[in-house]
């Protein structure tokens, strides 16, 4: 009796601190392997935070949204959304209506390797960074179909040969484009120190009269 009890209260209490709250950090990362031959890419993660805990996800409702590109010669990172305000991108302005995201908490949840959880998502739909953008930017982008990552340098197109004009050079699409690995996970967030104690206060108070009832109840 004592031992279930302790088991009980245990993962009870357990489950208490670990329990996410409605806020949360998601990161959904697709993976290319190898990786892509034009751009080098390994993979893109967007790594979105919303209150939400079931249904459609959608742009309105993420109070943080980054685009994360593992490159070859390294990362490049893109704040979309920070702290609800939507951020410029490459030093020019950005709205709500540049940015596209679609995801399925519902589908995720059944399944959390689905990739028809996510719908699609888009850090610069009207291409804003084109012309005025300052140094190496890209517009990264996914679709039912493929994923997209288009290059540019100082708001121009990089292309195979080097100059503005022809295929963009950071442009992957068809089968190319298709992730051989997908995912998303809940990153994990620390519990309150003020909200996590009285739980585990309260879980040893009662791992502690059970020990003394049980004391008491043995034969002397």
């Amino acid at each position: 009796m004592f031992k279930s009890l302790v088991g009980a209260v245990s993962g009870a209490a357990f489950l208490m601190l670990c329990a996410p709250a409605a806020q949360a950090m998601y990161q959904t990362t697709l993976t290319f392997e190898p990786q892509l031959p034009q751009n080098g890419v390994l993979s893109i993660s967007v790594l979105w935070d919303t209150a939400e805990t079931s249904g459609i996800v959608s742009k309105g409702e993420l109070t943080e949204l980054s685009f994360v590109l593992e490159l070859a010669g390294g990362d490049y990172v893109d704040q979309a959304i920070v702290a609800g305000v939507v951020q410029p991108i490459a030093g020019v302005a950005r709205t709500l209506d540049d940015l596209d995201f679609l995801f399925s908490l519902n589908a995720w949840l059944l399944d959390p390797t689905n990739s028809g959880a996510l719908a699609g998502f888009d850090n610069d739909a009207l291409v804003r960074q084109m012309p005025d953008a300052a140094g190496v930017s890209f517009n990264i982008f996914v679709n039912t179909d493929a994923a997209y990552v288009v290059g540019f340098v100082d708001g121009a197109f990089v292309s195979e040969g080097g100059g503005e004009t022809g295929e963009p050079l950071r442009c992957v699409s068809c089968d190319e484009g298709v992730p051989t690995a997908y995912s998303t996970v809940v990153l994990p967030t620390a519990v309150p120190v003020p909200a996590a104690l009285p739980l585990l206060g309260a879980a040893l108070g009662a791992l502690g009269l059970a020990a003394r009832r049980s004391r008491a109840n043995r034969p002397t």
